[in-house]
């Protein structure tokens, strides 16, 4: 597998996975936020993008901000922020570049867009430290988010700024978690933490110091919308260790539908409730996938694809198993509001990573 700049991917060392927690963190009594943030500073991290002209854009730079989860040099951060950086394949173009300022180092590391994962909006950066080690965070195993707990949001320092920033808030609400065609797991929740210039990337950490997650920009769809999604820690966990996974096996060319939906038990209590058809309910299409391209929305109900009933999340990806790039898929579709189900077309696509 290529880097954004072109080059083969390394291996990662087999100890180079990122650290979830177990649990041992004293959660019965809160930290002062002062040791919070020194606990979390030293590993967020400042990322500066250079995106090269183009036909539609001057060439210009983005900051945003990354979490540190292990100490040879991995970060993650927002995929979305390299939008206008990457081409057709999701890889960094010729002429763009990343830089990663750490705390208590002066000059940037260059980095490569390591892997990433477009409907999770993960992105993984690799640094070389050489024979430094940087400070890394661990990422919360468990699903320790209720509506109005108390959270904060560290980012990386705004120009001219001291010390990083730490913003409050609390959480607003919780998606129904979903899982994908692949199986991976897919949710997101939301705090009331205003969107700021380096919020995307940055961890939102809670009383006891433990990282819950990180912040998403590919959910702001309006300029409206100044709260924050969050990607939860179990499911950066999971994705993460799957990109790896990819980085580190031989190329395996895999289809794309673009899918996540409800969780079994979930949809079968919609459906109770607002008397709809039992199938599969969309609560998200991947942005230029071929579910998106074919006119499929989140809060469709898929009833069936290739004349195979689907019911449940084991007959998506029992599907999807058996197909390969390239393969024609006709879905029947419920959509709540039209008279009538919906038939919609679309040719898997190769997945990227």
């Amino acid at each position: 597998m290529s880097t954004g700049n072109g080059d083969t991917l390394e291996t990662v060392p087999a100890g180079s996975r990122p650290i979830v927690t177990d649990d041992r963190i004293d959660k019965t009594v809160p930290l002062e936020w002062t040791d919070i943030f020194e606990q979390i500073n030293p590993s967020v991290a400042l990322v500066r993008l250079t995106i090269p002209a183009s036909s539609l854009y001057e060439a210009r730079k983005e900051t945003f901000s990354a979490l540190v989860i292990d100490e040879a040099g991995l970060l993650i951060s927002s995929y979305a922020m390299f939008d206008k950086a990457v081409d057709y394949r999701g890889i960094l173009m010729e002429g763009a570049s990343v830089d990663v300022f750490v705390d208590a180092y002066t000059k940037p590391f260059p980095a490569t867009l390591y892997g990433f994962d477009i409907m999770s909006d993960i992105a993984l950066l690799k640094v070389e430290p050489e024979s430094r080690k940087l400070t890394a965070q661990s990422l919360n195993k468990g699903y320790d988010v209720r509506v109005g707990l108390e959270v904060g949001i560290i980012t990386s320092p705004e120009d001219y700024v001291l010390e990083g920033s730490l913003i409050p808030g609390h959480i607003m609400s919780i998606q129904v978690p979903g899982v994908r065609e692949n199986n991976l797991p897919y949710a997101f929740f939301v705090s009331d933490v205003p969107t700021l210039n380096k919020v995307p990337g940055a961890p939102l950490v809670d009383v006891y110091g433990r990282v819950l997650g990180i912040c998403s920009a590919s959910n702001l769809y309006s300029y409206l919308d100044h709260r924050t999604y969050i990607i939860p820690a179990p499911v950066i966990s999971k994705v993460v260790e799957h990109i790896l996974d990819i980085v580190e096996s031989d190329p395996v060319i895999r289809p794309l539908l673009g899918v996540a939906v409800m969780k079994d038990e979930s949809a079968a209590h919609f459906s109770q409730r607002y008397e709809y058809p039992m199938g599969l309910y969309v609560t998200c299409v991947q942005l230029d996938s071929p579910a998106y391209i074919a006119g499929l929305r989140t809060g469709d109900i898929i009833l069936s694809i290739n004349e195979k009933t689907m019911q449940t999340t084991e007959d998506l990806t029992e599907f999807m198993r058996q197909k390969s790039t390239g393969s024609y898929c006709v879905m029947q579709v419920f959509r709540p509001g039209e008279a009538e189900e919906l038939s919609f077309s679309c040719y898997l696509q190769q997945a990227r990573h």
